[in-house]
């Protein structure tokens, strides 16, 4: 799962515009959202659910099965050489 991360945020990385060629001083008083629009910047989104560690460390038993069934079911995907995000 860690690798799994760390592509997909090289992946991201790799398709937003540099960062650091933004005049970040010049951006501060503006919304995250209005940021992303005027430098075209997608926010990161990861095959893996958001929730993950805190359904494992404290979810219901039931959470955790849903949970696992999804991961297992992700990880036969990624095996296959499939991503539901990246074609």
């Amino acid at each position: 799962m860690l690798l799994q991360l760390i592509l997909e945020a090289w992946r991201h990385g790799r398709q937003v515009p540099a960062m650091m060629e933004i005049e970040w001083e010049a951006e501060w008083q503006h919304s995250i959202e209005d940021i992303r629009k005027r430098y075209d910047i997608k926010p990161y989104r990861s095959v893996l659910p958001a929730n993950m560690l805190e359904v494992f460390g404290g979810g219901s038993w039931w959470q955790r099965l849903r949970l696992g069934w999804q991961l297992s079911r992700l990880l036969k995907q990624l095996k296959s050489g499939q991503n539901p995000y990246y074609a």
